[in-house]
């Protein structure tokens, strides 16, 4: 249970990202003085970043016994076409989910 919670954080840790967010503090529409606060992306796009990941992982046996019966571990008809479209979980390089210089980079490297 802990190295689930441990996961998780890092997971969480991976996905969450600063948006720099900068406002004019000068008179007469003149940007001579900037304020900068750096802030975190909203919870709607770190949360539909964990799912996609999620949609896009491998389904695995919870042990490694072997099932008693044909029904217990069915694989759903459409996961064999789906694994070659989507990159498995374990593949993905959280280093592209950082922001630098204020730009998102939130390519998947394969």
């Amino acid at each position: 249970m802990a190295q689930i919670y441990l996961h998780n954080i890092a997971v969480g840790r991976s996905r969450v990202a600063l948006k720099i967010k900068c406002h004019c503090v000068s008179a007469f529409g003149s940007c001579r003085r900037r304020y900068c606060e750096a802030k975190v992306i909203p919870f709607e796009m770190i949360g539909d970043a964990i799912m996609e990941s999620l949609l896009r992982s491998r389904r695995i046996r919870r042990s490694n016994a072997l099932p008693t019966s044909r029904v217990t571990c069915l694989k759903p008809r459409n996961e064999r076409s789906m694994r070659r479209k989507m990159v498995p979980l374990w593949f993905i390089d959280t280093r592209n989910w950082t922001m630098r210089n204020g730009k998102s980079r939130r390519r998947l490297k394969t």
